[in-house]
């Protein structure tokens, strides 16, 4: 769904949310990943780069019931006030046969705490610099150039993939706050083998 869709069902849910009677508290998420994949094929030719943005809206609600917490978390993708209605009752009723111990629901902090740094510094650079594909190009090919130091292994392809997610986070307990993380990783199937013997991997 377009962004600007996703926002208007986090005003509609909050708003539900708070107009729901008898919960004990809930938190909703905003969830924007941005996905970059380069795709490496015949022992080292880039294919393609593939881009991709998504965007998630997850929901938590908490019901109280006797010694018994209940809990539950669901998606919402539609921005039909209705439906999200109908989805926090749904919720709600399943959350009430979840019986667990009760815990505090988090609060604002009254302390100053340490900022901890989540998103990588260069990938965001090179991002906003729209130099990303080039850094992932960079990276691959020193992954293909140790390749040409063994013999009878080759690498026959690989998949780069840099994931930037954004999340925004409100929660009944007054909570509003946003973060950004970044996650890099490899796949790669190498083949490796002595005459007529090979192994993938």
């Amino acid at each position: 769904l377009m962004k600007m869709e996703k926002q208007t069902i986090m005003t509609q849910a909050i708003r539900a949310l708070k107009g729901t009677k008898s919960l004990a508290g809930w938190n909703i998420s905003h969830f924007t990943i941005e996905k970059f994949q380069l795709y490496v094929i015949k022992q080292g030719e880039f294919e393609s780069h593939i881009e991709s943005t998504r965007d998630d809206l997850h929901v938590t609600i908490y019901t109280k019931s006797k010694d018994f917490l209940g809990e539950l978390s669901f998606s919402l993708t539609s921005s039909d006030e209705k439906k999200i209605k109908s989805a926090i009752r749904d919720a709600k009723l399943l959350a009430s046969h979840v019986r667990q111990n009760p815990f505090a629901l988090a609060a604002p902090s009254k302390k100053n705490t340490s900022y901890v740094a989540l998103a990588d510094e260069v990938l965001l650079d090179a991002r906003k610099k729209g130099t990303l594909n080039s850094l992932m190009e960079k990276s691959a090919s020193s992954i293909i150039a140790e390749f040409k130091k063994y013999k009878g292994v080759r690498l026959s392809c690989m998949e780069l993939h840099v994931i930037f997610t954004k999340n925004n986070l409100r929660t009944s307990k007054k909570i509003n706050l946003t973060n950004e993380t970044t996650k890099v990783y490899w796949e790669l199937v190498i083949t490796a083998g002595s005459g007529k013997k090979e192994q993938e991997y």
